[in-house]
């Protein structure tokens, strides 16, 4: 393969022959055709519109972009097949066939300043891999099975693929067959997970040539969780103080119809029925059980979390009513009228209202319940730029028109 790059190299610096009249293949040979001299140090680079991967035997047409604003009335072209064949041809855009031999298919095209709008020299090249099968950009289905559960996995087109195999663990069905692998010309199988049991599992696909020329593709996976699941519980912190604020989450796959429980004299300001639960403790020290349980494959599942409480007021998310001294909010939720995208957020996050209340603040909290970023706001919808946030989880205050407010859990991941 090098040695085909360097003879590429070496016949394009010396097109000392080339015709730029027609498209078809043009003789070396022909004492007629002008010279062309060595591009030398004027000549600037343009480019080559064509295919990065093609299939054996694959028609195959390049255009010569000579830059932005350069028109070239004429190119002349040299094409260097994997099997080492060396082909000339003339015009602004040929069709060939890429062969039957797998490897890299090099193009060159030179063009004179004389046939074109500027006062140097064009030249462009590229390289088109022959036979090579691309890897799946993606492969698209659910991340969570229940046992026996069918679901379709579709894996992303791949040019000049004839068809895709699909492999799963054992114990898993494809096209509800139980077996590990399947090739179809399909995109699309329907993935059974095992009939018992919990763990992870992991579907792949890989992209076959459509001709016995190449080489398959690598593979793409995706990881799925499959059984019955209970649910996890993060806190930003188990040591509370009285009159403190927690948030509580529960966000493992596969759950749904949440339901939070917490202690005695305990006031929730959000998400008793939503994976994150928002609370304040009551007036009493002392350690406490949170509880949460929810729906996974048709069971109730549940799990608990102990939280110690300090004597001491805590002083997160409290604000200035008007003429009144500082006091804790009774925090409100607005459930799903308020959402937040994306999320995970880069450098912008958005907050949109769906109801009528405008957002008045919004304060973030990171997962020591520090105060890292205030804002005052007007409006329904509020966009505001994180970049100077580290990456990690946070927490949004956001105050409404009515006193009531809405906390949402933000990650920031670049």
């Amino acid at each position: 393969m090098k040695k085909i790059l360097h003879l590429s190299v070496f016949v394009f610096m010396l097109m000392a022959s080339s015709h730029l009249n027609a498209q078809s293949p043009i003789d070396p040979d022909d004492p007629d055709d002008p010279f062309i001299p060595n591009p030398g140090p004027s000549t600037i680079t343009g480019s080559i519109n064509g295919p990065s991967v093609t299939s054996c035997n694959t028609p195959i047409e390049y255009t010569f972009a000579p830059g932005f604003q350069v028109s070239c009335s004429k190119a002349a072209w040299t094409v260097v097949f994997p099997d080492g064949r060396v082909e000339y041809f003339s015009g602004p855009s040929i069709q060939i066939i890429s062969g039957s031999t797998e490897g890299t298919l090099s193009v060159f095209a030179f063009a004179l300043k004389k046939d074109c709008n500027i006062s140097d020299n064009v030249q462009a090249a590229i390289n088109t891999d022959v036979g090579f099968t691309a890897t799946p950009s993606s492969l698209s289905g659910s991340s969570f099975l229940c046992n026996s559960e069918t679901r379709s996995y579709t894996a992303s087109a791949v040019s000049g693929a004839g068809d895709y195999t699909f492999y799963v663990p054992n114990g898993w069905r494809i096209n509800n067959v139980l077996r590990n692998t399947f090739t179809t010309s399909s995109r699309t199988v329907s993935i059974t997970a095992p009939s018992s049991g919990t763990g992870t599992g992991y579907v792949r696909v890989r992209a076959n040539p459509l001709t016995s020329c190449g080489s398959s593709s690598g593979l793409r996976t995706k990881t799925v969780i499959y059984g019955r699941q209970i649910p996890v519980i993060d806190a930003i912190t188990t040591e509370l103080p009285t009159n403190g604020f927690g948030v509580f989450s529960s966000t493992t796959l596969g759950l749904s119809n949440f339901q939070w429980r917490i202690p005695s004299g305990w006031s929730a300001s959000g998400g008793l029925n939503s994976p994150d639960l928002s609370v304040i403790t009551g007036n009493t020290p002392g350690n406490f059980v949170v509880e949460v349980t929810a729906r996974s494959c048709g069971s109730t599942v549940g799990n608990f979390i102990n939280v110690t409480v300090t004597g001491g007021s805590g002083g997160s998310f409290v604000r200035s009513m008007d003429n009144e001294p500082e006091e804790l909010n009774t925090l409100e939720t607005m459930g799903e009228s308020l959402t937040i995208f994306p999320n995970p957020a880069r450098y912008l996050v958005n907050f949109k209202v769906e109801s009528q209340l405008k957002i008045q603040s919004v304060e973030f909290f990171d997962i020591h319940g520090k105060k890292v970023y205030a804002r005052t706001i007007d409006g329904f919808d509020v966009s505001l730029n994180v970049s100077d946030l580290p990456n990690g989880t946070y927490f949004a205050n956001l105050l409404m028109e009515d006193g009531s407010n809405e906390v949402k859990r933000l990650l920031i991941d670049r």
